[in-house]
This record gives C-alpha cells, structure tokens and sequence, in this order.
C-alpha cells in the first residue's frame, strides 16, 4: 500500500470501531479535515478461507459483505488466502457476496463468472 501511495494512487482503509452494543462494525472515516471520501475501484480481503466458486470466510461479522452492499458502485474484489485455507462450501447466506478474484501464493486460483 505503501508503494502504491508513493506512486501517486488514493489507498483508502475501512475502520473498524465499536458501536454502544459492544459489537464491531466497519464505517468510514476521515481521518484529516481535508481527506476526501473516496469509493473504491479494486477492494483487497485477506481471507480464512475460501471456495472454488468464490466464496469466503473473513474475520466474522459481515463487515465486509454490507460494506461493499452499502456502496453505490461495487467494486472489484479481490480475496488473498492461503491454498490451504480452501474449503469445499462456505455454506453461503444470502448477505454472502460472491468476489470477483482469489489469490495465493501459488498465483489465481478462483475466478467469478462474468457471463
């Protein structure tokens, strides 16, 4: 991210907070008066695990998938994982977002149909 900042390109992070609840949710945040908010062309999830069709399990609670839902664009959404870490079903819900790529250290390995 950094390389990519120093290249020239907007590099935007989501933060994590604790709502009155005690329960984790993501929201945006700026974090100097003049940063602008941005919407994401390319989002990176480190991933737990994933499948064959492009599901995936993150660090739990959905942030992930009603983030990208509340976006009026979605952006393309690329999953990074170990080999290991594929399973044979997530057991998708229906909050459950397809990613459109998944990546290991062996190179591409699940790719979402464009038809």
């Amino acid at each position: 991210m950094a390389d990519l900042h120093k290249a020239g390109e907007t590099v935007a992070l989501p933060l994590a907070s604790r709502n009155p609840h005690g329960a984790r949710r993501l929201e945006h945040s700026r974090p100097a008066s003049d940063a602008p908010v941005v919407a994401p062309d390319i989002a990176w999830a480190s991933l737990v695990g994933w499948t064959a069709e492009v599901y995936c399990l993150g660090y739990g609670g959905c942030y992930f998938d009603r983030t990208l839902a509340a976006l009026k664009s979605k952006p393309f959404v690329v999953g990074i994982a170990f080999d290991a870490a594929k399973l044979t079903s997530i057991y998708p819900y229906p909050l459950d977002i397809t990613l459109d790529l998944i990546v290991t250290e062996n190179g591409i390995q699940a790719v979402r149909d464009l038809a």
